[in-house]
């Protein structure tokens, strides 16, 4: 778990430097090119001037997309790697808690049904894996990339709806709010207060991903202010994530006989 979320505060770090860079780039184009000695300089400046604010557009845009993408791949492999740890955690398929077995069968049957779809998935390996979950052996094996699928924006409700099938994690929110890193960004008087911030939040990130991936009613490009306040959420949403799945499995593994 700590690998995916390593691997997606290295996105937001790249996210950074890439808004930086594109504020430097429109700086320079507000300059007079003919000012600019280097020939291939001044052609970069001439470009930028004449395209004016499509090339913030672009950018910012597409900064925006590339963390919404970042994320959206950060919480399927959160929950991948949760489930490769459960056998680990409870060692009998049957001790299970009841919506992830259930769960596992019902997004197998999803990926068999369509396989050309989930090409990347091999059909045998997934009959093969589920066949061990039901054969009474230890240990069985989830279909881990078959129950990680997401197929819709992870925004609040989705979220909690998803690491509450999946992993049988609930009272997703309430849980993140208790959270050091996600209270240290809130700067809320009270859980609850924390809670309703971290969830509006996630819920405007979504809306103006939406908008901008469809110009939707209210689409607007985000300034690097706006994007830089996103990144900063999700620096503190993603850790939180992370010690709430870690800590949910300790209590399965406290309750298991």
């Amino acid at each position: 778990m700590r690998t995916a979320l390593l691997a997606f505060q290295s996105s937001l770090a790249h996210l950074q430097i890439h808004l930086a860079l594109t504020e430097r780039i429109v700086a320079f184009g507000r300059g007079d090119p003919t000012a600019i000695a280097d020939p291939d300089a001044a052609q970069l400046a001439t470009a930028v001037r004449n395209t004016g604010s499509q090339v913030f557009q672009i950018s910012f845009d597409g900064a925006v997309l590339s963390l919404a993408a970042s994320f959206e791949e950060f919480v399927t492999t959160l929950a991948e790697r949760c489930l490769d740890m459960l056998p680990g955690v409870i060692a009998r398929y049957e001790d299970l808690p009841v919506g992830i077995s259930d769960a596992n069968v019902k997004y197998t049957g999803e990926v068999l049904t369509h396989a050309t779809r989930y090409q990347h998935l091999d059909p045998a390996h997934l009959v093969a894996n589920l066949n061990s979950c039901f054969a009474g052996g230890t240990p069985y094996r989830l279909n881990s990339q078959a129950l990680s699928l997401l197929d819709r924006n992870p925004g609040p409700t989705v979220l909690q709806e998803y690491l509450g099938e999946r992993l049988g994690l609930k009272d997703l929110w309430n849980r993140i709010s208790s959270c050091e890193t996600i209270n240290e960004w809130g700067q809320a008087r009270t859980p609850n207060d924390t809670r309703a911030k971290a969830e509006a939040k996630l819920k405007e990130f979504m809306s103006d991903r939406n908008n901008i991936a469809h110009r939707g009613y209210g689409y607007q490009t985000l300034g690097p202010s706006s994007i830089r306040a996103y990144v900063l959420y999700f620096e503190a949403l993603a850790p939180a994530l992370v010690t709430t799945c870690e800590q949910h499995l300790s209590s399965l593994r406290i309750r298991t006989p």
